[in-house]
């Protein structure tokens, strides 16, 4: 798991996972879930998304608190 630090009190995590595609599946895919907290205001989760690779999951992470979250 990839953690990220902003310059306002953020959070983000990258987790690879996998997970059933669709209902009725037989496989899971390899997937990337972006998940985004405040950590002033007790940690709440304010945005969660799955994305196809770990590049397409950092891109959507740096539209978010002008691009300044970094991995630490």
């Amino acid at each position: 798991m990839n953690t990220y630090k902003d310059e306002y009190g953020n959070r983000a995590t990258i987790q690879e996972k996998f997970l059933l595609p669709f209902m009725g599946s037989q496989y899971k895919e390899k997937a990337f879930v972006l998940s985004l907290y405040s950590d002033y205001d007790g940690g709440f989760m304010y945005h969660r998304s799955v994305h196809e690779s770990l590049t397409l999951a950092e891109k959507k992470l740096h539209t978010f608190s002008n691009g300044t979250f970094k991995e630490v």
